[in-house]
């Protein structure tokens, strides 16, 4: 067993500096005000001293004991089944955010919430999930929306993928944190944005732009010919989309 590894905040145990890939958490005993985290890595045994532990193991709609059964309520395994109008089996009965599964994130509920009271007064409104974004808030910040560039060619579109370092944005250094990018995954001919994935500073903010541009279907050349002021950490998204057209003006040469 190796000597126990400190880190006074949180023990890290999903790879990246300080942290180990594949590990196989055994216990966790308190130890002297500390907690020690026992994990099994490759080929050895490993301990983590650190004042918090935090336990992400994924999460599922709580529904059960309610009696949906008894009312008849449709199920889709834990989650409640609906239609693209968010409603149920059952007249007059809507469901949304965690409780129907797929994307469990407060932003989609709130989505959820809006499509269903519309329904429900007697709306004609669909969800549409492709813009829902996904983000990160770790140091640098990750965040994305849309199709990734695997999903892409799965799908046998033709993409051009185009991307943009910090390294290369003011606004990012002057900040002191020139690390990350925005990657664009673009239709090949049209120049559609199919996923915009960025990681870097204040991504989690920056994203909304991409979440817009791929719910109006945004070209590259629409991001492009946009006004982004200067000096401003958007304008990544604008270098990346000039990028389509091999025409980004600030780019960083090691």
């Amino acid at each position: 067993m190796s000597a126990p590894h400190h880190n006074a905040d949180v023990a890290v145990l999903g790879g990246g500096p300080g942290g180990y890939v594949a590990a196989l958490v055994q216990r966790i005993e308190r130890i002297n005000g500390t907690l020690r985290v026992f994990a099994e890595t490759v080929g050895a045994e490993t301990a983590t001293d650190c004042e918090r532990v935090l336990i992400a193991t994924g999460r599922w709609p709580n529904t059960q004991g309610m009696g949906f059964a008894e009312l008849g309520l449709r199920m889709n395994g834990r989650a409640i089944a609906v239609d693209d109008r968010l409603a149920t089996n059952l007249p007059n009965i809507w469901a949304v955010g965690d409780a129907i599964g797929g994307w469990m994130l407060a932003h989609k509920a709130m989505v959820d919430g809006g499509v269903a009271a519309e329904n429900a007064t007697g709306g004609e409104r669909h969800v549409d999930y492709r813009s829902v974004p996904s983000v990160t808030f770790t140091r640098p910040e990750v965040a994305s929306v849309g199709l990734t560039e695997v999903q892409a060619r799965a799908q046998g579109t033709e993409i051009k993928v185009t991307q943009f370092a910090f390294s290369a944005n003011p606004h990012a250094r002057i900040l002191g944190e020139p690390y990350g990018m925005v990657r664009l995954i673009c239709e090949g001919g049209s120049g559609r944005i199919l996923g915009v994935h960025m990681l870097g500073p204040h991504v989690t903010d920056l994203i909304a732009e991409g979440a817009l541009a791929v719910q109006t279907g945004a070209t590259a050349d629409d991001l492009a010919w946009t006004t982004h002021a200067h000096p401003t950490l958007p304008e990544a998204m604008l270098e990346a989309a000039l990028g389509f057209r091999d025409a980004a003006i600030h780019v960083h040469s090691r």
